[in-house]
């Protein structure tokens, strides 16, 4: 027989649902969020918290590293 695990979590949350909403709570800003965004994101909604904190969907990694980091990844990946 195998030991119940002491986590529980609530049914219907998700742990990402509410790490992503701790974080903002926190004032925690310019987040990127996947590469599966959560079902309750409408567009709508995505659009608000990217205007209020800068939350973003992922997109290429490359391109999402070059964002983040201000600066032009063509001319490192070249010099590779």
């Amino acid at each position: 027989m195998q030991s119940a695990s002491l986590k529980q979590e609530a049914p219907g949350l998700d742990p990402g649902v509410s790490s992503l909403l701790a974080l903002l709570s926190l004032g925690v800003k310019d987040i990127y969020l996947g590469p599966e965004l959560p079902e309750f994101l409408t567009p709508a909604l995505i659009e608000q918290l990217n205007q209020q904190f800068g939350l973003q969907p992922t997109t290429q990694a490359k391109d999402d590293l070059h964002e983040m980091l201000d600066t032009d990844l063509s001319s490192s990946a070249a010099a590779d």
